[in-house]
């Protein structure tokens, strides 16, 4: 990142594990210095074959069997093994350019099983107000995402966002940005999308639950326990009153605890009391306080202390703020977004320990797609 964008962090609470990344990974360049021809968008967004989407999805259903020495799945956790680093991405809504950008630094790293790639959902729909109805980005992003999880099954990890819906039947899509359904826009790319290519409706059809499939069978949330620290990953984390792992595990059957994991958001004592003052009970329940990141800490009884343990989701999105910032004062929640306009980067957790680090924009241009 060029100076000037990372002077933008500097006043928040963030910049404090973005120096720890600096500390903990003295190798880490922070500028997009790496070319890989293979992993990059332009060579994986082509359109899937339902044959790629079958694999996938079979091979999400049994991840819960995996004998693998860097992760062990249960349900709807992932449990994430400290040995090897893990890149965590944030929210990308549709940005292929970003993510090629992410794929330009560790797809080297990636390829020869260094580290692990997490993300942490929204990996669909764009933000912008100008084209929140544009759903090729979306398209091309998605489809990068699923053949990098084909191709490393082991080190490619997706946990679902609040956004990552295609069937208009499920039951987030009471979900809207700024009053659009983007899941019915994104649904309709689809089967124009492959109608153009000659596929009949009933093959529509199948490629629509195909996609849905996968985010289906995606995990809600992920942990790392590490000799520095512990890591606790989901899209929006926080549970009000606190969880437990085995709550973790069988989130996918609570939907209640789904919900907050991928809707809730930080509220202040003051927001919090103007909620119940005007009856807004709707963001009243997916609204938590700073107690509830002491009470989500203390209720995973991670093996590091909670001063060690650390709480990294996206989904709120602050753009005065930049691409990670501490939304309270001495309490171990980051946020972490990789759609901020201008600047953005990722972080790495090595033994435990996290750190951001800051990406370049100016460096490159990502390969047009």
């Amino acid at each position: 990142m060029a100076n000037s964008n990372v002077a933008r962090t500097n006043n928040t609470l963030g910049q404090r594990l973005i120096n720890w990344g600096r500390n903990l990974l003295p190798g880490t360049s922070h500028r997009i210095s790496r070319a890989y021809p293979k992993l990059t968008v332009q060579n994986l967004h082509r359109p899937l074959q339902m044959s790629e989407l079958y694999r996938l999805n079979d091979g999400l259903a049994n991840e819960s069997s995996v004998s693998s020495q860097f992760f062990l799945r249960e349900g709807a956790l992932l449990r994430l093994s400290a040995d090897r680093e893990i890149v965590v991405v944030g929210d990308l809504h549709g940005n292929a350019n970003r993510l090629d950008l992410i794929l330009r630094e560790y797809g080297p790293r990636l390829a020869a099983g260094e580290v692990t790639l997490l993300f942490l959902g929204d990996i669909i729909h764009p933000e912008e107000s100008a084209n929140m109805t544009e759903m090729r980005s979306s398209l091309e992003t998605l489809n990068t995402v699923i053949r990098l999880k084909n191709e490393f099954p082991e080190q490619v990890h997706v946990l679902l966002g609040n956004h990552d819906v295609v069937d208009r039947d499920n039951f987030q899509m009471n979900e809207t940005k700024r009053g659009v359904m983007q899941s019915i826009f994104f649904q309709m790319h689809l089967s124009e999308f492959f109608g153009e290519l000659g596929y009949s409706s009933e093959d529509v059809q199948r490629m629509v639950a195909g996609y849905q499939s996968f985010f289906d069978g995606c995990p809600l949330a992920a942990t790392v326990e590490g000799r520095r620290g512990a890591a606790y990953l989901a899209h929006a984390a926080v549970v009000k009153g606190g969880v437990t792992q085995q709550q973790l595990v069988n989130a996918r059957s609570d939907e209640g605890l789904m919900r907050q994991l991928l809707r809730n958001r930080y509220g202040s004592d003051k927001v919090i009391s103007e909620l119940r003052l005007f009856g807004r009970d709707s963001s009243l329940r997916k609204t938590f306080s700073a107690a509830d990141i002491d009470a989500t800490i203390r209720g995973l009884g991670l093996m590091a202390s909670p001063a060690n343990t650390f709480i990294i989701c996206g989904h709120t999105p602050e753009k005065e703020r930049g691409w990670l910032y501490q939304p309270v004062p001495g309490k171990n929640l980051h946020i972490l977004h990789s759609n901020i306009p201008n600047h953005f980067g990722v972080v790495v957790i090595k033994d435990g320990m996290p750190g951001g680090v800051p990406l370049q924009l100016n460096e490159i241009t990502a390969a047009a797609v």
